[in-house]
This record gives structure tokens, C-alpha cells and sequence, in this order.
């Protein structure tokens, strides 16, 4: 039996620790997105195609998975957002490129952080206090400050969230 590829969308210690899990059981995974001196330097690193950029614009991932050689091959998304490029894609590029993922719907309620909220408050289900304002905040207590989409966050300020003393 021929070997199916992993494509492996994304950046950063998740890319390459997939690509390490992958590539130390047999499997042959190029990867696709903005890549660091760390996730280069892997001897299992290989790059899909020269453009690497993980802002792609909407249809340019199926435009590039359709001009690839391969037969067939498992998409691997990294992150929530190529999560949801992988979820959008149309049902023809999914049948020859499976990925594990759900619908973009089901999607958007685990990776909006206040989607997430709302879903868990509708079933009663325990979970830290949060705000959708700072004026609603009653209390000098330190907060954590975590946006709705954490990974364009991360890129622009290069952190997660933003620790607070107080509501003010």
C-alpha cells in the first residue's frame, strides 16, 4: 500500500510537534504556513509549496491543495483558524484531502471565545466568570484579559492575554 501524506497547516511548536510525532512513525508530512528558523531546521520539515502564508485569502488553500501532486493526503490544521479554512473547504477538495474536523458552524461555538461562553452559561455548565465589558467588572481583583479571537491576538501583540489589577 502507497503511503498518504499528511499536509500540516500552521506555525510554531504545534507544527512542530506534529511533524516530529509524524515523521517518528513513518509518515511523510509537508508542511504549509509561516515558518520559523525551529519548525525549518526539523529534519522532518518539508515545505508544500514556496508560498507559505497563513493568511491566506478565502479559496487559496483549495486553489493550492488542487494543484498539488498528490493523489491524496490528510490535512492536519494546526490552529483554529486553519481549523476553519479546512472546514470550509468544498466538499470535492475534502474528499481527496480528509482532515478530522466538523462543520464551521460547530467550529465557531469552541473557537469564539465568547460563543464558547454563551454555551457553556445555556447549559449550566461551571466555568470561570467572565465579561463582556470592562464596566461590568465589580471587584479589584486581578483579571485576565483574553480576546474572543485569542490566535490574531497572539500575533499582533505576541501574547495570549493581558493581566490586570483592576477593572479601571
Amino acid at each position: 500500500m502507497r503511503e498518504i501524506p499528511a499536509i500540516v497547516l500552521g506555525e510554531g511548536i504545534t507544527l512542530l510537534g506534529t511533524i516530529r510525532c509524524l515523521g517518528r512513525v513513518g509518515i511523510t508530512s509537508f508542511c504549509f504556513g509561516r515558518s520559523s528558523v525551529d519548525e525549518a531546521h526539523s529534519r522532518y520539515y518539508k515545505k508544500l509549496v514556496e508560498k507559505n502564508d497563513s493568511e491566506l485569502k478565502e479559496g487559496e488553500l483549495e486553489k493550492i491543495l488542487e494543484q498539488t501532486a498528490f493523489a491524496k493526503a490528510v490535512l492536519i490544521p494546526c490552529s483554529d483558524h486553519w481549523l476553519h479554512q479546512v472546514a470550509n473547504l468544498p466538499a470535492h477538495i475534502k474528499t481527496r484531502f480528509p482532515g478530522c474536523e466538523n462543520n464551521a458552524e460547530t467550529l465557531s461555538l469552541f473557537t469564539d471565545k465568547a460563543r464558547f461562553r454563551d454555551l457553556l452559561q445555556k447549559h449550566n455548565i461551571p466555568s470561570p466568570k467572565t465579561f463582556d465589558e470592562a464596566s461590568a467588572i465589580t471587584t479589584d481583583a486581578d483579571f485576565f484579559l483574553k480576546p474572543r479571537d485569542s490566535q490574531r491576538f497572539s500575533f499582533v501583540f505576541k501574547k495570549k492575554g493581558i493581566g490586570v489589577k483592576t477593572a479601571e
